[in-house]
């Protein structure tokens, strides 16, 4: 019997995956991009999560998960057993890509069906194109760039949505460069900085540069996820800054504090003449189990444990802000 569920259930080959693309018809390609870390994994796997959520709530919702060359369902059934997934493995030369395919029934008849690919820009693929933006700058004979992986960059520039990725534990929110969490410490990404902000503008400066000078396809959407918000939500409140604000201007306020610069190139953008780029922001976070002391749970391999609803198998995380997120991503699609 072992021997037959060996042969049923092991995993196959790697083989080169085709891109999502290529096989459904999307409107808009999205790239998720953060530093290492950030949560982007997390992100996707929830999206994904709160879909098959909201099938199971809405008579005339369906969805249907495209695992690409992704292990996400395997993340979502680990997130239903109160586990994060595991960051990307930036060692891959491949895209990690999934995607959704959602549709909603009318009330008379017919149906919308929204395409949503998402390719998950490894954090350390990220910093390594930032250190060799910055080797190029100061020396512009340099041919580092054929180290990156090409075909994954030109996907990721060739891309008409972004989701971005900041993440609010790591934000410069204290006097004397304090953060709660450090952006890599690696010392020989010496083009990163230290500050998720200064990332994540030479991020969207070099994507928009790009479609400058050749002349790409216009952004239409960025989403900015905030995530870990758990974290940072403590001494936030205390600066008068809450993301749980109806109005929007508490996350309006984050950005601006703790991602100026990053908040005033989208704004640049959005609002050149002739642009049609939608912005939004979302915050995020999913809640870590706390013992009788106030102190994470964790499970034997060392990593937090995930606070879960009484017997339905969904971790606690800002749900409303992912329904609101694959609506928002669902108008630019098909």
């Amino acid at each position: 019997m072992s021997n037959i569920y060996k042969t049923l259930f092991k995993k196959p080959q790697q083989t080169q995956v085709e891109p999502l693309s290529k096989t459904f018809k999307f409107k808009t390609k999205f790239a998720m991009v953060g530093t290492i870390g950030s949560g982007k994994t997390t992100v996707s796997t929830l999206m994904v999560l709160t879909s098959q959520t909201l099938s199971n709530m809405l008579p005339n919702f369906t969805c249907r998960t495209l695992p690409g060359s992704t292990n996400i369902i395997d993340y979502v059934s680990k997130m239903r057993t109160g586990h994060f997934p595991p960051k990307t493995d930036a060692t891959s030369p491949e895209r990690h890509e999934d995607g959704l395919l959602c549709r909603w029934a009318a009330r008379f008849g017919g149906s919308k069906q929204v395409n949503i690919p998402i390719c998950d820009l490894a954090g350390e693929k990220l910093q390594s194109m930032i250190q060799t933006l910055a080797h190029r700058r100061r020396d512009p004979t340099s041919q580092e760039a054929y180290n990156i992986s090409s075909s994954l960059i030109n996907y990721v520039r060739d891309c008409e949505g972004y989701i971005l990725i900041a993440p609010a534990s790591r934000a410069m929110a204290f006097q004397d460069g304090v953060q709660l969490e450090k952006e890599t410490e690696d010392e020989e990404l010496s083009g990163i900085s230290v500050d998720p902000d200064a990332n994540l503008y030479n991020f969207v400066q070099d994507i928009i540069a790009y479609k400058e000078n050749c002349k790409g396809k216009p952004i239409k959407a960025i989403a900015v996820v905030v995530t870990k918000w758990d974290k940072l939500m403590p001494y936030a409140q205390e600066m008068g800054i809450d993301l749980d604000d109806s109005t929007g201007q508490g996350i309006q306020s984050f950005m601006e504090t703790f991602f100026p610069q990053t908040t005033s190139l989208l704004k640049f953008e959005k609002d050149r003449p002739g642009s049609s780029l939608e912005l939004r922001f979302f915050p995020s976070y999913v809640k870590v189990a706390k013992d009788s002391q106030g102190k994470p749970q964790r499970w034997p391999d060392g990593h937090d444990k995930i606070e879960m609803e009484v017997n339905l198998r969904i971790p606690q995380y800002w749900a409303q802000s992912y329904v609101d997120l694959i609506n928002y991503l669902g108008t630019f699609a098909s």
